[in-house]
């Protein structure tokens, strides 16, 4: 028994132990990380606050990162630059970040003048540099590590957040005396664009509209010219215009210099990205070796759709409408569009059989597309213009043309969209239909019960008058023929001033059993 409860004891005092060693280790590895206070500055773009005082920019995103590889955490200190050097200066601040006011891309100290005691660490492109306090080379040294592993294991994270950022610091439209100088001698340039895709480009009698319309328009204003859109028919008579030099330039162009090198142009910046998805059948699975509907000339069947199918599955058409349609009649199986105008193709071409499951299957960008008949110049102009572009604006205009296309649906594709709904307000509909009828019929059957009364009977006494009788009687004679042959059939005839006379004189219970007593006899 008291080997019993040795061993008892034994097995709480290790449980106890091995709680205390868990509790521990855990409130070890619970323990803060140590603090970096940061100097705050708001600089839209670069680190400032949201109206929900949220912090954005390159800078604070930036040295969020960088603060998981130092394996410390941030408080920001708020106050103007001058206030927060000082701090630096004193020691109640750690690091002060600092724009690069020439936002230049090498990662070489800046050519600024630092107060003394002050070392600049360049952080990156976009992100500035990090000004230290040169009594903390540890943390110094520790900074500039850290910058160095997170360049190495994701090179492109700060141009990431540039792209992120652009809209707050982008590029200003500055052009020089010849960009002027030429434009003024040129206020006019003839181009082409994409016809009928919805809302991304297309023509309405002949005038330009959709995304890439509001874009132009948008160079137009900038720039002071005008750009004419001329429509045409297919993509292939769009680029041989290209080819030719019949055109100054083509504003949907696909971002690929060997693309336009084929159709004797030269590309600018790209200035929208476009997505891809799958179209497919309702009806059917996709088979594993599915026959792809391709448009001819456009650039995604030669750069994708060649790349990723058998030539064997592939069937071309000469514009994406007959690529739709031939899906839709079950020459294909699938095909692919933009993913801003798959669904409007859907509706607006009433292939109620088709649907799209949004995945994209592959991207490319769009830009322009200049003659290389054209001066080189307006290549620069325009690249300066894109640069100065607004993305937020451009996002705005693809929803705005998204929704517009959207709420000119026709009513057979609003009832496909929204079935239930559809269902609920036809049935009601139907069933308001039916009730104002029976509604009518009974009104109809009192009404003509209350003309059938008022012509055959006496008002007041429902007793039928000469009327009744003279529509009534021979057929009644005729039904009661035996009775009449046999001499059980009486007829009686008072008029109907004498009944109200009589009713007056003797009232109605005497009247009554008189009238009783002629019918008996």
């Amino acid at each position: 028994m008291d080997s019993l409860k040795k061993q008892t004891y034994l097995h709480c005092l290790c449980v106890i132990l091995c709680g205390f060693f868990l509790l521990t280790v855990s409130t070890a590895q619970a323990a803060p990380r140590p603090t970096l206070r940061v100097g705050y500055t708001g600089i839209p773009g670069y680190i400032a606050r949201d109206y929900q005082q949220r912090y954005k920019g390159v800078a604070y995103e930036y040295l969020e990162a960088l603060a998981t590889y130092l394996g410390v955490s941030l408080e920001y200190v708020p106050g103007a630059f001058e206030e927060n050097l000082l701090r630096l200066q004193t020691g109640t601040i750690d690091l002060l970040p600092r724009q690069d006011s020439q936002n230049t891309l090498s990662l070489s100290p800046p050519t600024l003048s630092t107060p003394p005691g002050i070392q600049p660490v360049a952080l990156g492109p976009g992100a500035g540099f990090a000004l230290l306090s040169s009594q903390r080379p540890e943390l110094i040294q520790n900074i500039k590590a850290s910058v160095q592993d997170m360049a190495a294991v994701n090179p492109f994270f700060l141009y990431q957040l540039q792209e992120k950022y652009r809209n707050y610091n982008g590029h200003a439209l500055n052009l020089n005396s010849d960009e002027i100088a030429y434009l003024k001698a040129h206020p006019v340039l003839h181009a082409m664009s994409a016809p009928g895709e919805a809302p991304y480009t297309w023509f309405d009698n002949g005038e330009h509209k959709g995304i890439t319309a509001d874009i132009t328009a948008i160079i137009e204003r900038d720039l002071n010219i005008r750009i004419e859109v001329t429509p045409t028919d297919t993509q292939g008579d769009m680029l041989q215009h290209l080819t030719n030099g019949d055109i100054d330039l083509v504003t949907d162009f696909y971002y690929d210099y060997n693309w336009g090198r084929e159709h004797n142009s030269t590309l600018t910046f790209p200035y929208l990205p476009l997505n891809y998805v799958a179209v497919l059948r309702r009806d059917q699975n996709l088979p594993s070796q599915p026959i792809v509907a391709c448009p001819r000339n456009h650039y995604y069947t030669h750069e994708f759709l060649e790349k990723m199918y058998p030539t064997a599955q592939l069937r071309y058409y000469e514009t994406v409408a007959e690529c739709m349609a031939a899906v839709n009649n079950q020459q294909a199986d699938m095909t692919f569009a933009k993913s801003i105008t798959a669904q409007s193709d859907i509706y607006q071409g009433h292939y109620y059989n088709l649907y799209t499951n949004g995945n994209v299957t592959f991207s490319h960008r769009i830009s322009l597309a200049i003659s290389d008949k054209m001066d080189p110049i307006l290549i620069r102009i325009l690249n300066k213009e894109i640069a100065h572009l607004n993305q937020q604006d451009i996002s705005s205009i693809v929803n705005r043309e998204i929704y517009a296309v959207q709420s000119e649906d026709t009513l057979q594709a609003l009832l496909y969209r929204n079935p239930l709904s559809s269902l609920l307000i036809i049935t009601a509909v139907f069933t308001v239909i039916i009730l104002c009828l029976l509604l009518i019929l009974s009104l109809r059957r009192h009404h003509a019960r209350d003309l059938y009364r008022q012509a055959n009977t006496v008002s007041g006494t429902d007793i039928y008058n000469t009327h009744w009788f003279g529509s009534n009687l021979l057929s009644a004679i005729q039904r009661l023929n035996n009775d009449r042959l046999a001499g059980r059939l009486i007829l009686c005839s008072m008029s109907a001033q004498r009944l109200a006379t009589l009713k007056e004189l003797y009232g109605a219970r005497p009247f009554e059993e008189a009238i009783f007593g002629i019918s008996e006899r």
